[in-house]
């Protein structure tokens, strides 16, 4: 119990020194969200900011003037929430019998850690459509679905790359140490898939697709890219025609496959059940997006308790799942996380405050590297472990591994400072040059509190490459 909690302190502690020293000086509320994978990791070009202005830059499409906080510290969340799985995964019966007690307490929600992935689908098809729905919704266009394209590659590619082949000479470290086989062959074939990304659309399941395992998601989600142009325009069509009230409920419609299949099969590991998840939540995200450019009255009214509400209802359904035996059920809570995306992209309430401080959208910018390097570090843990090369005792594995977490997070800083961020606008100077699609007027209406930063379009690019010192 007091690793745990000393591991969540780390990286409480962590995230907050680092956003004192790197954020503390830009002069801003707060910053533009960057959102790790699974999701859409992103950073100005296409943060979870409103598109009331924008200015012609090197990759065509660009920073917004506006930022929904909240959206990006619940990145962190939901990548702690991933890491803390894969280490329940291997220690959760070591934890009840030792601790049952905490087991009790923390074993029905972490277990069903690998429904933070599920969390960043919805979330990147959400930010994705609030960002880019009006520019690349009003007609097809070549130029804007290139451009777009190349938004996303510089943002994913880099450290995706970073993380595939720092995983890959992990693998071969193991191999020539220890004779640990390859979850998947250190081959061409399979390094060149991995390098355009495909690796994971011919795959049934998700295991073994990548050097590094959480690698699938960024190819699943690269196949969500390359669709969103064209979905893109027919949720823009859709929503000339449904209300607000039509395109919340069509997102929970497109809803139902997942939670069906899933009640069915009680698993989300069945053959291409990857597939229907990402489909149908990038899907939803991207109709709940659109459902918020119109004006909902009675969701505003709620916003202060709606994400509250959402969290409480999931972790008392996550617990009824746990203590019931019945852990088929846990993926069910997919149910409420709509609610939750429409309360924190709306509402004010300490939970909105607290995901939307700093050290928490900053922890929004380091997720996506935590996300990609956590596994192969606690592999090697466990490989060290397995063959007595630490000095660690088997029976303090949950400790050494929380330990490895709080490792993890420290290099995904590094890496997020010296790589993701550096590599990004590299490459978007490199990109193609196209001009800006027509964007409509968007009619959200948010409320002040909801921890929106506003920057007049022409001190915009300014505070922007202000903002982007003072996080790299």
């Amino acid at each position: 119990m007091f690793a745990l909690a000393t591991t969540v302190v780390l990286m409480a502690g962590v995230c907050r020194s680092a956003a004192s020293v790197s954020v503390g000086g830009c002069g801003m509320s707060h910053v533009s969200a960057y959102l790790p994978p699974d999701g859409e990791p992103q950073g100005f070009e296409g943060s979870s900011a409103g598109p009331r202005s924008g200015r012609r830059g090197t990759g065509g499409f660009v920073a917004k003037s506006a930022v929904i906080a909240p959206l990006t510290g619940v990145r962190l969340v939901a990548a702690v929430w991933v890491v803390l799985f894969h280490i329940y995964l291997y220690n959760g019966d070591d934890l009840s019998a030792r601790h049952p007690a905490v087991d009790a307490v923390v074993g029905p929600i972490v277990s069903q850690g690998d429904l933070g992935v599920d969390l960043f689908f919805l979330l990147s098809g959400f930010v994705l459509a609030h960002n880019y729905l009006e520019r690349l919704g009003e007609g097809p266009s070549l130029s804007g679905a290139v451009s777009f394209l190349w938004l996303r590659v510089a943002r994913v590619w880099p450290l995706y790359m970073v993380a595939i082949v720092g995983g890959g000479l992990l693998l071969s470290l193991r191999f020539w140490l220890w004779g640990s086989q390859p979850n998947v062959p250190l081959t061409v074939p399979h390094f060149v898939a991995q390098v355009f990304m495909v690796q994971q659309w011919g795959a049934a399941n998700v295991p073994n697709t990548s050097w590094t395992g959480p690698a699938w998601s960024i190819s699943a989600e690269w196949l969500a890219y390359l669709c969103f142009p064209v979905l893109a325009i027919a949720v823009w069509r859709l929503r000339r025609y449904a209300g607000p009230r039509t395109l919340v409920a069509l997102g929970g419609m497109v809803l139902l496959p997942t939670l069906v299949w899933t009640a069915v099969a009680q698993t989300q590991a069945a053959p291409y059940m990857w597939l229907v998840r990402l489909a149908s939540e990038f899907t939803c995200g991207a109709l709940l997006s659109a459902a918020t450019r119109h004006e909902l009255p009675r969701l505003t009214r709620a916003s202060g308790w709606l994400a509250p509400a959402a969290i409480a209802l999931g972790a008392a359904w996550l617990y009824v799942a746990g203590l019931t035996g019945r852990s088929w059920l846990g993926p069910l809570v997919l149910a409420v996380f709509p609610i939750l995306l429409l309360g924190l992209a709306h509402g004010d309430s300490p939970v909105h405050r607290w995901l939307g401080s700093r050290p928490m959208v900053l922890g929004g910018g380091v997720s996506f590297a935590l996300y990609l390097v956590h596994v192969p570090l606690l592999k090697l843990f466990r490989d060290a472990l397995d063959h007595d090369a630490l000095p660690i005792s088997p029976r303090n594995q949950l400790y050494g591994e929380l330990a490895i977490a709080a490792l993890s997070l420290l290099i995904a800083w590094a890496l997020f400072r010296h790589v993701e961020e550096p590599a990004r606008h590299r490459l978007r100077a490199v990109g193609p040059r196209v001009a800006e699609l027509p964007a409509a007027v968007r009619r959200i209406r948010l409320p002040e509190s909801s921890r929106i930063v506003r920057v007049a379009p022409a001190t915009e690019h300014v505070v922007q490459q202000q903002a982007v010192r003072s996080i790299c």
